[in-house]
């Protein structure tokens, strides 16, 4: 449940589309950043008892997370397409930029798996 409602955030935001037509690239990547932290946050306050403990509030904190990670990719996806003017250069911009954020999680999910020996230890990362 709480892995869909990020994973509903990420892919079903149009927010980060909208934010960037009306303000750019730089305070899409602020908003992004924020929400990103925010999610964090409130998931890192669960698990320390400072906030709610419940399935809808962990939920509500991997939506944020989700809705701050599409945020980012979509500034950086605008940001860098506007600076290649060659339209042959689109797609291979957008499939490599779109790539490395796929490929990023499993990384991260190695760095996790190494160096953090409690299964939620990561939250504090």
């Amino acid at each position: 449940f709480i892995g869909s409602a990020a994973h509903f955030g990420a892919f079903f935001s149009v927010l980060g589309g909208m934010f960037f037509d009306a303000f750019g690239a730089r305070a899409t990547l602020t908003l992004g950043g924020t929400l990103k932290l925010s999610g964090y946050l409130m998931m890192a306050g669960a698990m320390e008892g400072w906030l709610p403990r419940t399935h809808l509030f962990a939920a509500l904190a991997g939506y944020v997370f989700g809705t701050g990670c599409s945020t980012s990719l979509t500034a950086a996806l605008g940001a860098n397409y506007g600076t290649f003017k060659d339209p042959a250069m689109h797609g291979r911009l957008v499939g490599l930029l779109t790539a490395f954020f796929g490929l990023s999680s499993g990384c991260l999910s190695l760095v996790y798996d190494v160096f953090f020996t409690s299964p939620a230890a990561f939250v504090y990362f």
